[in-house]
């Protein structure tokens, strides 16, 4: 475990590793959550890594924001702040961001990320076992 301080320390540090790693878990969740036919690669030859990573967040954060237009529901890719984050991986190298648009994206990250149907079924499991878990000690 990371102390906090050293979270903080890291996540600033436009190099961090831990920073970078984060993301990649979380596009690759992103991705797994397309539909693709068959045995198709949502990657397309270009899995998420420390180097690819902003490239598919940014065609990501695209589609989503193709997605909600279609719908309707444009206030919800403005509310999201979809369009500025695009721009901003679009517009520079990820490590030369300003500290808090880095931090906006990885919050945005997180957000898409729990939406998923993988990460909904974890968080549906673990509430499962903590519910059984309190209704045994008051049993």
């Amino acid at each position: 475990k990371l102390p906090w301080a050293q979270f903080e320390t890291a996540l600033a540090d436009k190099q961090c590793g831990l920073f970078h790693a984060v993301h990649v878990l979380l596009v690759r969740l992103l991705y797994q959550d397309l539909k693709v036919t068959g045995d198709a690669n949502p990657f397309l030859g270009r899995p998420p890594n420390v180097l690819t990573w902003p490239e598919l967040l940014r065609g990501y954060l695209k589609m989503v924001g193709l997605e909600n237009r279609e719908e309707g529901v444009e206030a919800l890719s403005d509310k999201m702040g979809l369009s500025a984050m695009v721009e901003a991986l679009e517009s520079e190298t990820y490590e030369d961001l300003p500290f808090r648009v880095r931090l906006s994206i990885l919050d945005l990250n997180i957000q898409l990320a729990i939406e998923t149907q993988h990460m909904r079924h974890h968080i549906d499991q673990l509430s499962e076992s903590h519910a059984a878990a309190q209704a045994e000690k008051r049993a």
